[in-house]
């Protein structure tokens, strides 16, 4: 099913909530291609639009966090090192075996899971740091 927005997901910081429709958008890309046939060009396309765009999102963040304080602001610098090594892991992969359904199933539930998990249990938290600094 794909990812739908919902006030849960919500920073309180404009600009990262924006990113995230952004990723959303494209790992619901990532589960289009598993509902229809995958296609080489286009999941390579959206991996390295993943790769690139979850970088610079990832360091927009962390200087958020940091600036606002943010409890969890290591916390999350330490997932976000880590969902990059993972995305290494499934880039390799693709590069080695190609565009199979296995494969971008694979990336698709993971980045799914990950970006909900790590969005409703860490970036959220940036939500009360925010308000307080503008309160």
């Amino acid at each position: 099913m794909a990812l739908r927005w919902n006030d849960a997901y919500s920073t309180g910081v404009k600009e990262i909530d924006q990113q995230h429709l952004k990723l959303f958008d494209f790992v619901n890309k990532l589960e289009a291609q598993v509902k229809t046939s995958i296609n080489h060009t286009t999941v390579k396309n959206i991996l390295q639009f993943l790769d690139t765009y979850a970088k610079t999102h990832f360091a927009f963040e962390e200087i958020c966090m940091a600036r606002h304080k943010c409890a969890v602001a290591c916390k999350n610098k330490e997932a976000h090192e880590k969902f990059l090594q993972l995305f290494q892991t499934f880039r390799d992969r693709f590069y080695k075996e190609g565009a199979s359904e296995v494969l971008v199933r694979e990336i698709h539930v993971t980045a799914e899971k990950w970006l909900v998990n790590h969005i409703c249990k860490v970036d959220a938290k940036l939500r009360a740091y925010v308000h307080e600094a503008d309160g």
